[in-house]
């Protein structure tokens, strides 16, 4: 998730325009996508990804301001030109490669009220129980765009949807301490979730096994480093990225979030193919990680 509170750098549609040419998907991720689009051909499935990626990375807020005397409203919209997007990201099967992921499925098949919290569903695919799953993102259009992407609608996979910003207290109420008791009410029903707060302690359960896990740009030593950011076929570009280092990930888990012993931490760094993404030494490097409670 992305907090819209600031400004994206540098990050435009004009600086980083989609190019085909991006389109480079393993042989899991065309195999799952012609699985359930039901997609054949190669150029065909290529264009359909393509024409869902270009309405993607249109989508946007609107903004708006009433004046009481004037008779309409202005609305703007600000689009948002996620990289993942550009780069194909949603077509990307690597969750099932997550080292975690098998512990995961176990955890839906062994416990009938698990409730699996997607933020961004592969795992329903591979027996996770959809009617435990509830999926979170910015827009709803994203949603939308995924039953077309996958050529699925709501009444196919019912699985319920919440869209709003994990960073507004309306949408999540945060609190100083994580939960450790299990919850007085019982889980709410998934449908008809308008926010977050109500799940607080239902997703994360204090029984062992429970656990959180994925993946994301780190680093080898904590701290900020530089990101060129693409100009057309340039870098000319640079953002500042804080990356966390397998050793401080750890201690922010099992220390900071939960108090140390209560959960078991595990971490891998992969260093990942040199991109036009990648910091000036050269090295880009992802953090697979999981969390489980003890």
């Amino acid at each position: 998730m992305t907090d819209r509170s600031g400004e994206f750098v540098s990050l435009d549609r004009d600086r980083m325009p989609l190019d085909e040419k991006l389109y480079r998907l393993s042989e899991d991720d065309v195999a799952f996508l012609k699985l359930h689009t039901g997609i054949r051909d190669d150029d065909e499935l290529k264009q359909h990804v393509l024409e869902v990626q270009a309405d993607a990375y249109q989508v946007g807020m609107e903004t708006g301001d009433y004046h009481e005397h004037v008779t309409h409203t202005i609305v703007f919209v600000k689009v948002y030109p996620y990289p993942c997007i550009r780069y194909f990201m949603f077509t990307h099967t690597g969750i099932a490669r997550h080292f975690a992921y098998g512990q995961f499925l176990n955890l839906g098949r062994e416990r009938p009220d698990e409730i699996f919290l997607e933020l961004p569903v592969h795992a329903v695919s591979d027996g996770f129980p959809q009617q435990n799953c509830v999926a979170a993102d910015l827009e709803r259009k994203y949603w939308e765009l995924g039953h077309r992407l996958f050529k699925s609608t709501p009444e196919s996979f019912p699985v319920a949807f919440v869209p709003g910003d994990i960073f507004d207290q309306d949408y999540l109420a945060s609190s100083v301490q994580p939960v450790y008791a299990q919850p007085n009410s019982p889980a709410p029903a998934l449908s008809g979730l308008a926010s977050l707060t109500p799940l607080r302690g239902h997703p994360a359960l204090p029984l062992p096994g429970s656990m959180i896990f994925g993946r994301h740009h780190s680093a080898d030593v904590k701290g900020v480093r530089d990101f060129p950011v693409p100009d057309g076929d340039k870098t000319s570009n640079v953002i500042q990225v804080f990356c966390h280092s397998p050793q401080t990930w750890m201690v922010l888990w099992n220390g900071k979030v939960f108090k140390e012993g209560t959960v078991e931490v595990k971490v891998e760094l992969q260093e990942e193919p040199v991109s036009a993404m990648a910091p000036p030494e050269r090295k880009l490097y992802v953090m697979v990680w999981s969390v489980t409670r003890l």
